[in-house]
């Protein structure tokens, strides 16, 4: 349904072909709104490019050699005199974005903070990037006015969600003292994607955010496990999460830092040890609803320098005991539960320590604080004891395993 947008397209048909191999698509041809063939249809699919169609890709193209990937920056001068680049750009950004919109052909032209990357092989566009630059640098004309009323919710600014949601979601209150380059879009074409392009790409965008003298590259995005491991991967810190679902992705937002100067990397370390600080906590209330594949992903990119400390907990000879006595069936799971807490985030940096389903039974149940019957019914146990020699049997055959 168009009112999903692309999402609907890029992510439920990719859910239907994983679980249901067999599906069948209906698309209904005939025009609803307008007559067969009316020429104010074929106007606005012409002006907003509703109609752009991908490159056309040789059997030869298919497969990219990423050392000659040569990544260029394109004005909109450019692509105005250029409407061939121009329309390759924008369908890439349909096609292989759930997020774009025909608005975005007039930020696309329009914006003056919006810059745009393009990624070639053999002159073809394969990888498109939309950046935004946002907080200080050279066009910023916040006044202090005007940051005391972001700060108090009494407004918002246009072309700055980074800095903004920094100042009023996170507490920076230095936040517009730095400049970012906001990936706002980044797209492959699909024909192209799990090759690697992506990371080359960042890479090429970082560097080209260096040139700039840019303090922070920063991006936010519909959390899953897959795109957030994607962003991790490649450098980049959480910063926050979002408490409500956004309406586009239907997952709670992730907003991600990757700092570019000392003061940025400084800066960065508390954002991150904040977030992580307070993300224990909030396991059991706004993150309750997180896939429990994504927590132990976000567990597993806690920074080496918050081991050990307030988050993590230090793991007493008690806690030891307490673990061992569990997995023996000698104590209770009520009296060393915490034990249990601060032992698993420890064995969750290691990101193959439990598989699949004594993961989302861990998770579910210690960090998030799933009652006995939702857990139980999630993983077909049969009741309590099932449960309870489940997870009895899963930390006896890890609790010897080495301390993070």
């Amino acid at each position: 349904y168009e009112g999903a947008g692309r999402g609907f397209t890029l992510k439920f048909q990719q859910v239907l072909t994983s679980q249901c191999p067999h599906w069948r698509k209906l698309h209904i041809k005939q025009a609803i709104r307008y007559r067969e063939g009316d020429p104010l249809e074929q106007f606005i699919f012409d002006t907003c490019l509703l109609n752009a169609q991908l490159p056309t890709l040789g059997s030869d193209s298919l497969i990219i050699k990423l050392d000659n990937l040569i990544c260029k920056y394109i004005t909109s001068t450019e692509l105005l005199l250029n409407e061939i680049l121009l329309r390759q750009v924008f369908s890439i950004l349909v096609t292989a974005h759930y997020q774009t919109k025909p608005s975005d052909l007039k930020m696309l032209l329009d914006n003056t903070q919006i810059q745009l990357l393009c990624l070639f092989s053999n002159e073809q566009v394969v990888a498109v990037s939309l950046l935004n630059n946002e907080g200080c640098y050279t066009n910023n004309t916040t006044t202090e006015d005007e940051l005391v009323a972001v700060k108090q919710s009494r407004r918002r600014l246009k072309n700055h969600f980074t800095p903004q949601s920094l100042l009023t979601q996170c507490g920076v209150t230095s936040a517009f003292d730095y400049h970012y380059l906001r990936v706002m879009r980044i797209a492959v074409h699909p024909m192209l994607q799990g090759q690697g392009i992506g990371s080359v790409f960042l890479a090429k965008i970082n560097d080209f955010a260096i040139q700039q003298n840019v303090d922070f590259l920063t991006t936010s995005f519909g959390a899953t496990k897959a795109l957030a491991g994607f962003w991790l991967n490649n450098g980049y810190q959480l910063a926050r999460i979002g408490f409500s679902k956004d309406k586009a992705s239907g997952e709670q937002s992730a907003l991600l830092l990757k700092p570019l100067s000392a003061v940025a990397d400084k800066e960065c370390t508390v954002i991150t040890r904040e977030f992580y600080r307070t993300f224990d906590y909030l396991l059991v209330d706004e993150y309750k609803y997180l896939t429990t594949e994504l927590v132990a992903l976000i567990l597993q990119y806690c920074p080496v320098t918050l081991l050990g400390n307030t988050f993590f907990g230090n793991i007493t000879e008690h806690d030891k005991e307490n673990i061992i006595g569990y997995a023996q069936g000698h104590r209770q799971y009520s009296t060393c539960v915490f034990s249990l807490h601060l032992w698993l985030k420890d064995q969750l940096k290691h990101s193959d320590t439990f598989n699949k389903k004594q993961r989302h039974v861990l998770i579910s149940r210690v960090l998030q604080k799933y009652s006995i019957n939702e857990v139980c019914q999630q993983n077909n146990f049969a009741g309590k004891k099932s449960l309870e020699h489940f997870l009895k049997d899963t930390v006896a055959k890890f609790a010897s395993r080495p301390l993070a």
